[in-house]
Parts: structure tokens; sequence; C-alpha cells
């Protein structure tokens, strides 16, 4: 007998299918129990794998991570002839994806492909049955905002053998004790988040401080898997998501340097943060962490260890994870097992091996046994690995290695900065300042800190400048760019010139590109960040400060990354307490690097008695009037910030060419007037743009004309019997004749003569610098 079935569905038909029933053949039936192995390209945790879309449950599901091209694959237990596929979505769907079917993985059969698909559950029949051992979806473009979702996929057809003793019916989770027992804080931690403050306006600077660092560091303490220590790579930041799967070595260096920070902040008790270290130290020290020479891989799963596939092994990652090791063996140095666990780590580093015969380091490593060409060949976050390799005790770098890699001298807009070649980022000048104290102190090419100044005010005058374009997202106080997740969540190199290729720009405002620069331009990132805070509050969730926003598309990014939660917490403490820098440099390997390195160094320009800084806000008025005396009262004139330019400062002033007067007072006590008259005193400034007319209690100090002068740095002297205990005064006329124009450039002081010798050493950067190379035999 024969019968005609027209599978009218309440969703799509493909076809007219033909069943017959006859002596001895087989009858369609549930082909699930046959499935016996689910996986995808992603899912966001252990509470949506892949088993849970076949598992026979509705309630239970797949999700991808919140991406496009995303794929689910079920496999039978032996080929088995389909004809017909239940799909039932969640209401994160993909409205255009492709079902198909295969032999063997390789070679696939399209059976469907719906590209506008609007959700629900979607039947599809087949007119002939397909035999395949394999069953895919492919998401190909999401609905939402969300990722790909499907509570379960009904398969009908007949089986191609027995029943296979275990199927994935019934699957069940099996998070770890950690995974289900921190769920309750989660919610805790959002609910926390909503009950901060919505403004900044009654905290002061520290507490605002203290706020942003202590939810950045529970990023750390909760997305840490507290078995074994390895920490998450992102994290969800305004929902109580459960966990992803993917670990980063990098993290685990940041987060170990977290709980020295938390220690001390009284954010966890000491016990806590050493057991946690112990935990850290020796799950990397065991047979589960794989590793090369000392060497780790970037990207782990965070319950197992095990590499996540494709990933390589990664020479800057692992020293990310050796600086935490490094901070935490000095700071929890009355810990005799902590020192031990920390001594494996460090010493059984072949520095050596990963310059493969090369000046350089290789940079990410090794790849399915092969060194990558890739290698920390310029000014970068690569020098973290020249900085711990000098100083090892086993297997060190030459120590003419520091000097081989390139110093690439470009500018932007007046700034001048050591560099890559391609567009800049910021972490790459964020991350060795992190750790390493390099203030005051330069090589005989550059000062690191003060090129991270430069960098970052390259960054900032780069998003200003684009303000014209991004109105709503780029101003003075907004300005941050640098690696992160951006709108849709999709992960862009956000930079800044100088260098090629450019990097994208579009309206994004990367929060960590601010706040990590908060040691190098404390009053600009400080003033950002409660502006942020207090105007796109969207952007604040459990853990502090989102990724990025972009206000031009009206986009808050859900995820935080944890190198960018470490790059705020450190940066912050630094400048706080410089608790980092101090705990790095004490350590016996860095102190053999900066032995090694011959640094050049210079006092403080900012000691006792020394030169007032004149950074912050000065009074601004307009005009060609004599507004040089003291008596003169300027309190209803417009508060400005210099050094900057003064079309940074005010929409007002943002086409202002011509005159104006800056004038800020400053105090003197009798100790520093006694202190100042044994030498000479000057008015520093690294340069004004253009003219200018200086004057100090009224008197006439210095003055600069003529045109290109805008670079030229201004030392007048003062005379010292102008000067006096107490208040004085400091009016400077500036004459702008096109584009930019103010005070704009360090340093800005009045004092004891300090040189400002920071600069880049002009005559020894070079395109390709080849200075005592390092030429190692290979397959040391």
């Amino acid at each position: 007998m024969k019968i005609i079935n027209f599978c009218i569905k309440k969703s799509y038909v493909i076809g007219i299918f033909l069943t017959f029933f006859a002596c001895g053949a087989a009858e369609s039936q549930d082909l699930k129990p046959y499935i016996i192995e689910a996986k995808a390209l992603t899912f966001e945790s252990n509470y949506y794998t892949p088993e849970f879309a076949f598992d026979g449950d509705y309630l239970t599901r797949w999700s991808s991570l919140w991406k496009d091209n995303q794929w689910i694959i079920g496999r039978f237990y032996a080929p088995c002839k389909i004809e017909e596929i239940s799909i039932k979505w969640e209401a994160a769907y993909a409205k255009d994806y492709v079902v198909e079917t295969s032999m063997d993985q390789k070679d696939w059969t399209e059976l469907v492909h719906r590209t506008a698909f609007t959700g629900g559950t979607d039947t599809i029949s087949l007119s002939t049955p397909v035999e395949a051992s394999y069953l895919r979806i492919r998401c190909v473009k999401r609905e939402t905002e969300w990722g790909n979702s499907i509570f379960e996929i009904d398969v009908k057809g007949i089986p191609g053998g027995s029943k296979p003793e275990k199927s994935l019916i019934g699957f069940e989770a099996a998070p770890s004790p950690w995974d289900a027992g921190c769920r309750e804080i989660r919610d805790k931690l959002v609910r926390q988040a909503s009950s901060d403050p919505k403004t900044s306006s009654e905290m002061s600077d520290d507490e605002f401080l203290e706020l942003v660092s202590r939810r950045a560091f529970d990023f750390f303490w909760y997305e840490t898997n507290p078995e074994n220590g390895l920490t998450l790579d992102q994290a969800e930041n305004f929902r109580s998501s459960e966990r992803m799967k993917i670990a980063s070595v990098a993290n685990t260096g940041f987060a170990l340097t977290a709980y020295a920070i938390g220690a001390k902040r009284g954010w966890v008790t000491k016990t806590e943060a050493v057991e946690r270290v112990k935990t850290t130290l020796k799950f990397y020290l065991s047979e589960k962490m794989k590793h090369e020479k000392g060497f780790y891989y970037h990207f782990l799963n965070i319950f197992s260890g095990e590499r996540e596939e494709g990933t390589e092994l990664s020479s800057i990652d692992s020293a990310l994870f050796l600086c935490g090791v490094i901070t935490v063996q000095e700071a929890f140095k009355d810990d005799p097992e902590i020192i031990k666990l920390a001594d494996e780590i460090i010493n059984r580093v072949n520095w050596k091996w990963m310059l493969n015969g090369h000046p350089y380091l290789v940079s990410h490593g090794v790849k399915d046994g092969k060194f990558l060409n890739a290698r920390w060949g310029s000014t970068t976050e690569g020098i973290l690995c020249y900085i711990i390799g000098l100083g090892a005790s086993n297997n060190p770098l030459p120590t003419s290695s520091w000097d081989a890699f390139d110093r690439h001298l470009d500018e932007y807009s007046g700034y001048e900065l050591v560099t890559e070649y391609a567009a800049q980022s910021i972490f790459r000048f964020q991350y060795p300042c992190l750790w390493y104290d390099f203030r005051n102190k330069h090589d005989k090419f550059c000062d690191y800190f003060e090129n991270g100044i430069e960098a970052t005010l390259a960054m900032r005058q780069y998003c200003i400048s684009n303000a014209d374009k991004y109105p709503k997202s780029y101003g003075p106080l907004m300005w941050g760019l640098g690696a992160a997740n951006g709108p849709e969540d999709k992960y862009l190199i956000y930079g800044f010139p100088p260098g090629t290729p450019e990097a994208p720009v579009d309206g994004t405002v990367v929060i960590y590109g601010i706040a990590g620069s908060i040691s190098f331009v404390p009053e600009l990132a400080v003033s950002a960040l409660r502006y942020i805070y207090d105007n796109h509050h969207e952007s604040w969730g459990k853990y502090g400060f989102t990724d990025s926003i972009n206000p031009t598309l009206g986009s808050v990014t859900q995820r935080v990354v944890g190198l960018d939660e470490g790059t705020i917490l450190i940066a912050i403490e630094n400048f706080r307490s410089g608790y980092v820098w101090d705990l790095f440099m004490s350590h016996p390997v860095i102190q053999r690097t900066t032995k090694a390195i011959q640094w050049t160094t210079r006092p403080n320009p900012y000691f006792k008695n020394g030169p007032i800084n004149l950074t912050g806000i000065w009074k601004f008025k307009k005009g060609e009037e004599d507004f040089s005396g003291i008596g003169i009262n300027d309190s209803d004139w417009t508060n400005l910030f210099a050094p900057d330019r003064w079309e940074n400062q005010e929409m007002s002033l943002s086409k202002f060419d011509g005159t104006a007067w800056y004038r800020r007072t400053f105090e003197l006590t009798s100790e520093q007037l006694a202190a100042w008259k044994r030498g000479k005193v000057v008015l520093h400034i690294g340069a004004i743009d253009e003219e200018d007319e200086a004057y100090v209690n009224g008197v006439k100090v210095g003055e600069t004309k003529g045109e290109n002068t805008w670079r030229q740095e201004r030392i007048y002297n003062i005379p010292f019997n102008i000067l006096k205990a107490g208040k004085n005064l400091i009016a400077i006329k500036v004459t702008d004749k096109e584009k930019f124009g103010g005070i704009w450039r360090r340093p800005l002081r009045i004092g004891p003569y300090i040189e400002a010798d920071w600069q880049p050493k002009k005559n020894k950067v070079f395109l390709f610098h080849a200075l005592n190379r390092a030429v190692l035999p290979k397959n040391v």
C-alpha cells in the first residue's frame, strides 16, 4: 500500500515525500537515540553546550557566543537515512542559516538555506531520504544581539543499525562546584553595580578610583576558577551569566597581580589571597598545564587546562603570566611555599630557545611544532619579554638583545613617539609600564614612560580631531582607543596615527585606553573617567566600566575583557600608591635586568623644594589688552587645562585664531624660596603655539616671536628678586595665527632648572636599528 503524505507543517515545507509500507520495509523513527556526539564552534558556558540540543529536553538548549558564522554538529552512531529535521529555536535565533549533511565532515551537502527566517520552529521534510553520518546547522547571521540558540533538534528517519548503548538523551551538565556556587554571587554583583552611585559628584578622586579599581578586581576574584587558578578571557558585565570556558594565560598574570592588590587594599584577606596564589602556581606546575621550555599556550579550557584548538605557544602571554608570578613572589615573600613554587616556574623558562637563532624573540611562539615568523622586533608590549628574559637566572637573553629591536621614531600632530610601524594601539605602550617602573630613566634611545605619555596625548588628539565626524563620541573627555570588543561585540584594534595601515575609527571609545593611561596623564584621565561615569552610566556594570561604548551608534559592549580589566586595576594602583612598581622592581630577576640595561637615571623633577608643576587649570581669556598685572580680577575667566591646545578645551575655541591670555598663581614657602635662591630659576614650557610673552608677578621674563616657533621649547630665566614667599602670579600672552594654539607641550613648571631629557634621541633612533645585535646559533 502506498500512502502519499503532503507534510503540511506549521513552518516551512520543502516538498512531498513518499512513505512505502511494504513487506520488510523499515519504518521512520526518532533518530536522536542514535546521535552519540555533538560539538559546536563555540558555546556560551557549560550550561549551554551542544549536547543540550540533542538531549530530548525542550527546556535545555545550546547557545553560541555572541557572534555570527557559528555551527553545531550532531554525529550518528552509524549512517542513517534522514527524512525530517525539526529545529526549535530559542528567542536568539539565526535569520540566515544552512542545514547540511555529510558522511565524513569534509564534503557537505546543503539541504536547505534559510535567508529570512523569523523564528520559532522550522520543520524540514525531505522528499527523498538523505543518508548521512553528520548533521550540521550552520548559522550565518544572527537576528538578535545575542548568540545562536537552539532548544532542540529533532531528527526522523531510518537508522543505520542497532541503537548504541549510550546517546545524548538525558544529557546533564556537569558544572564544577565553583561554577554552580557562584551564581548567587554573580546575582549579587549585578545588584551591587545597580546600587553604585549614578554620578561621581559626591566622591573625591581617590574614592572614585577606589570604586573603579575594586570593581575591576572583582572580575579576577569571581571569574577565576578557584580550583585551578585559571582566569576567564572575557565575561558578561550586565547580567548574571553562566561561565564561558576559554581562559587566558595572560589573564592569570593579571589575576595574580590583582590578588596582591586586593590583599593590600583589604578587599580580600591575605589568607584568601595566598590560598588562591598557591592553587594557581601549583596548577601551572602540574602535568595538566602543557608547556614548552616554560612557555604556555595562549588560550585554555578553564576547567581542564587543556589547550584550545588552534592556540599557539605565546611568548607575550607567558611573559604577562610571569609578571604576575614575580609580583606575588615579592608580595608574599614571607611564605616559603610561594617562593619555591614561583622559583620553579620562573627558572624553567628558556628565553634563548624563543630567539630561535634570531636577534628578536618570537612573538606568538610555536604552532603545530613550528616557530612562527612574527617577532618582537619593534617597540611594543613585547618589551616585557625582554624585561623578564634579560634578568633570568637560567638561559637568559643576551644583554645586547635590548639594543637589537627597532626604535622607529614618528610623530602625530607634534607628539613624537618611538613606535612600531603599523597604526598605534595604546596597550602596546601601557603593558610594559604596568609592572616595570620606567619613570625618570632612559636608555640610549628614549624614556619609555614619557613615550607612553606622548602616545596617550597623540591618541587623545586623534580622537578630538575626529570629533567633527563623530560628535557624540569624541571630544576632550571622550578619547580612549585600543584593542577591544566594539559594536556587536566584534573585536577590533582601534588605534591612532602614526603608522600604516590606518586603524579603524567608527566612534568607539575604549575605556581602558583612558584608565590604563592614568599614570601617564592623571588629570586628563581622571576627568575623562568621571565624565563617562556621569554621562554614560550605561557603561557601568558588575565589573565596572565595560570594554567600550559607541555613543554614535548607541552601542554598549556587553562584555569585559580580562586584559583590559587588569590594565585598569594595575594602572590605578600604581597611580595611587606605586605598589605594583615597588614589588616588581624589588625582584632579583628585574634587578638584574635593570643592571643589564644600564639606564641613565635622573631625579624626580618634583623633589622637595624643587620645581612646581604648573600642569592643571589656568584662567583663560581672549583679547589683546594687557592682562599681565597682579591686580587684575580673573575670577570670571574661562577655566582651561594646560598643557593642551585651546581648541581641544572649548567648542567656542575650536576655530579660534588670535591672541589670548593664560593666568594662574602658585604658592612659595620661605623654605622653597631659600632653596631656589641657591641656583638658576626658570619658567620651563615645552612648547607654545605659537608666539608668547611671559610675565611673573607683572615682570616680563621672556618672549618668543616669529613663524614656526610652535615646537620651540621655552626656558625663561626668573630674576630671583621678583619672587616672594606666599602667592605669586604667572601670566602668559599667546598669539596663534592658524590651526592649533595655546600652551600645549610638556613640561610646564617653574623653579630650579631640570633638563627635559626625555625626548627620543633622534641621532640614535633608526628605521632599522642593528646596534650590537646578538646573533645566536640556531637550536639553542
